[in-house]
């Protein structure tokens, strides 16, 4: 037991480290562009021995997916802020079905244990990501409290990606009784 949550750990920190070191080193703004294929990359990684399908098309099938994944998540957090006419509510419902999304894509090549429990643990956890970040953005010193969501994505980004990588890691290691 203790070694799955030495494994979920290594994959929170893991998705920690790459976000931020792609966001802080970006000298042209476009790690949002490309962080969604580092955060596949990592989650592969750091759970390889977990991954049911030739490692290699699991890589590819990851990277190839999450750019339709990206832009779904995109197109739906403006439907929904359009349908429900709130933009805070938009971004809610969008991070929450990107999470689910991106669980349902890592479900293809990794064994997942319970997977209806751990698809919702991780829509959760993805929707509540922007709460998390103006949480920080508001209550911790030294970040910068006046850069909105639209603005600054990257401590949303941060967020989400670790909140989301927790999720897909329980689901990856942790079997519902």
């Amino acid at each position: 037991m203790m070694a799955k949550v030495l494994r979920i750990l290594a994959t929170i920190i893991a998705c920690l480290i790459t976000v931020v070191c792609a966001f802080y080193t970006d000298k042209n703004n476009q790690a949002a562009l490309y962080s969604p294929f580092l955060f596949i990359v990592v989650i592969i990684l750091t759970n390889l021995d977990q991954v049911r399908v030739n490692k290699l098309k699991a890589l590819g099938l990851g990277l190839m997916l999450a750019l339709p994944v990206f832009f779904i998540s995109a197109l739906a957090v403006v439907a929904f802020t359009k349908i429900v006419k709130d933009a805070q509510l938009g971004i809610v419902l969008g991070s929450a079905l990107s999470a689910g999304l991106l669980f349902l894509v890592n479900s293809l090549y990794f064994n997942i244990r319970s997977f209806k429990a751990c698809l919702a643990i991780t829509a959760v956890l993805g929707g509540i990501a922007p709460f998390v970040a103006q949480f920080f953005r508001l209550y911790l010193p030294g970040i910068n409290s006046s850069a909105g969501l639209v603005e600054d994505p990257a401590l949303f980004f941060i967020c989400w990606q670790v909140l989301v990588g927790l999720g897909i890691s329980i689901g990856i290691w942790v079997k519902a009784d």
